[in-house]
């Protein structure tokens, strides 16, 4: 795993000395590569973190949010696209986590850059579209061009055998 961000390390003595207690946390971080390759979507540039932290009993409460830019391609036609994301944070730290619940308290410290990383990634876009109304590809920028000894003598699929006697007879 690779070292961990200064910002995002928290100190958390005289947070834990009284239940209720605050502390904020507001900061631009760059995560380094952070996308989703399946689809081509990254986020661009630093992510933007405010939040806050408040002493449970038993751990620490942390609330806010983030916000990235990130850029990709369009599901339908491949154009780039980009946008910005917002995302709410709502996680809890103990002593003793919860795998995939609760995140852990390290000595007198919080690491919130698992808590960043998790959420940016969950809160990019699966599928972009470069709008909402994209038809897909346009078939003149991406024409199916088979070099002409090939294409007479590419093989016909049987598959789709009944569908080219249904031409025939139709012209």
């Amino acid at each position: 795993m690779s070292p961990s961000i200064p910002e995002l390390i928290v100190n958390i003595t005289e947070l834990r000395r009284h239940v209720g207690e605050r502390r904020s946390v507001d900061c631009r971080v760059d995560l380094g590569e952070i996308g989703l390759d399946a689809t081509s979507v990254h986020v661009e540039g630093p992510v933007t973190v405010a939040i806050d932290l408040e002493s449970v009993s038993g751990g620490i409460a942390s609330a806010g949010r983030l916000a990235a830019a990130w850029s990709g391609a369009c599901r339908r036609c491949l154009d780039p696209v980009s946008g910005e994301i917002e995302v709410t944070v709502d996680e809890v730290f103990e002593p003793a986590p919860d795998e995939g619940v609760t995140y852990p308290i390290l000595e007198d410290r919080i690491d919130l850059e698992p808590v960043v990383r998790e959420n940016v990634l969950l809160g990019l876009p699966i599928a972009p579209l470069c709008r909402a109304d994209c038809p897909g590809p346009d078939p003149e920028h991406f024409p199916v061009q088979l070099p002409a000894d090939e294409a007479d003598a590419a093989p016909v699929d049987p598959r789709w055998a009944a569908l080219d006697a249904l031409v025939a007879d139709i012209e």
